[in-house]
């Protein structure tokens, strides 16, 4: 039987997202993929320097900072080169193709994602994501896979949460 205490620390960030993996679920491993590669600090070979805020790229350009805009209702910044670096650079076909110059999006919550990247490399998250996946992740998969639960009638995490919670413990 699954403790309770130990669904309501993992559940509650997770309970919205875990039950409906079909919509998201590219979104989601493609977040996980970014998140454990080695260098969150690069863009395809271009190299991020905190100090600037600008990106260097495999020729030495600056790709810098030029504003702030909304990516689908999320707020991103954008950088770009300028089109006279690009235009003589030997790589600019297989950089940037088409376009006249190199444009870099990143979430404004890029240094959470750093941090939390560094947390996923300690031992202690090792240990944690082995309990998760014994514990959670097997009740989650029954609930979606073989009680067809596709999704929580509730609003808010608390109740969401809640919802979960009751159904583990139903099939338990």
């Amino acid at each position: 039987m699954i403790k309770a205490s130990l669904l309501n620390k993992l559940l509650p960030t997770q309970a919205i997202a875990a039950v409906q993996p079909s919509k998201h679920w590219k979104r989601i491993t493609s977040l996980a993929t970014s998140l454990t590669s080695e260098n969150t600090n690069t863009s395809e070979g271009f190299i991020y320097d905190k100090e600037g805020d600008y990106y260097t790229c495999p020729q030495n350009k600056k790709v810098e900072f030029k504003k702030i805009k909304s990516n689908n209702g999320h707020l991103a910044k954008e950088y770009r080169t300028s089109r006279t670096d690009c235009g003589p650079c030997p790589f600019r076909t297989s950089c940037i193709g088409k376009s006249p110059e190199k444009r870099i999006v990143d979430t404004l919550d890029k240094p959470y994602y750093d941090k939390m990247h560094e947390r996923l490399k300690g031992s202690y998250a090792r240990k944690m994501k082995k309990l998760r996946q014994s514990t959670v992740e097997p009740v989650l998969g029954t609930l979606i896979n073989f009680l067809a639960m596709k999704r929580v009638n509730t609003r808010g995490i608390k109740l969401a949460n809640k919802c979960m919670l009751m159904a583990a413990i139903a099939t338990t």
